[in-house]
């Protein structure tokens, strides 16, 4: 069962993930919070480790991935690139891969 969550604070399409708390509330969480201890934990991580946290977290490792990719991710970015993978994680489960 997933439990991750895109934006459910409703932040603007529009609006620039500048920082890491921006990216922690996106995802539903603090920069303190659990959530924000997790990004934390995924941007210390190896690509090995990494994997491993995509099978259990695939939006939060996937939306940290894109953050980190450069300047100017918006809200929006965030959004669709999170919700091709999870089209992508549907599809697998109805294909069994």
């Amino acid at each position: 069962m997933l439990v991750e969550q895109i934006n459910p604070h409703g932040m603007p399409a529009d609006e620039v993930v500048e920082t890491f708390h921006d990216l922690a509330l996106f995802l539903g969480g603090s920069e303190d919070s659990w959530t924000g201890q997790l990004l934390r934990l995924i941007g210390k991580s190896d690509q090995e480790h990494q994997a491993a946290l995509r099978e259990a977290f695939p939006l939060t490792v996937q939306a940290f991935l894109t953050w980190r990719m450069g300047d100017g991710i918006t809200v929006a970015d965030l959004t669709e690139v999170c919700e091709i993978r999870l089209d992508a994680l549907a599809s697998a489960a109805r294909t069994g891969f």
